[in-house]
């Protein structure tokens, strides 16, 4: 990697803004400096899934009450929901762009699925912190299903004729696995602190 492309990496500071108003030009910064998925995941996945992880659990504070024990606990227990989503959903990513004519591996799924989780980590946290009704969170599912669109080209190399179906499929697959993580999870919470 030569200084100039160390010099544009630092420029993904600018993740968040251009993700939302410039989606196509994150992508080409982040091809261009052949970011793996794990670089990305590391300087920005861990921080979001930590940031939602204490959202979602904030959310139900009705059930936990004043037990901070049982808060911390169930801000871990989605931390691991919602890398179980990240790591399973890239998985399966990759093994599901086989099948429509691409060639891309597990890092390159993981960096589409972690680009494109952004948006709905981002719009947990805003959900947490403004107690608003949940059209953020439809808002944040819907831009992660445009990211993913636009990242199935890019990252893993689907066919233009085969984006549509694969961008559904494997969306609603990703997301179908953070729900039963999430489920699994917070079960495994409740039960240690015997909550019904």
């Amino acid at each position: 990697m030569t200084t100039e492309d160390k010099s544009n990496f630092r420029n993904l500071v600018f993740v968040l803004p251009l993700m939302f108003y410039q989606p196509g030009k994150i992508l080409k910064m982040l091809m261009l400096n052949q970011v793996s998925g794990w670089k990305f995941f590391l300087s920005f996945g861990i921080a979001f899934t930590l940031l939602a992880a204490a959202a979602r659990a904030y959310m139900g504070v009705e059930q936990v009450g004043d037990n901070l024990t049982l808060l911390f606990v169930h801000t871990i227990s989605q931390l691991f929901s919602f890398w179980v989503t990240l790591i399973g959903g890239a998985a399966l990513v990759a093994r599901l762009s086989a099948k429509f004519g691409a060639s891309a591996g597990f890092s390159m799924a993981f960096l589409s699925t972690t680009f494109a989780y952004l948006p709905l980590l981002l719009a947990f946290i805003l959900q947490a912190l403004l107690q608003v009704i949940p059209i953020i969170w439809i808002a944040g599912l819907v831009h992660a299903m445009i990211l993913f669109w636009k990242g199935s080209e890019v990252f893993l190399g689907i066919p233009s004729n085969r984006r549509i179906g694969f961008t559904f499929l494997a969306f609603f697959i990703f997301m179908g696995i953070g729900y039963l993580s999430a489920i699994f999870f917070d079960l495994i919470t409740f039960a240690i602190f015997g909550i019904q």
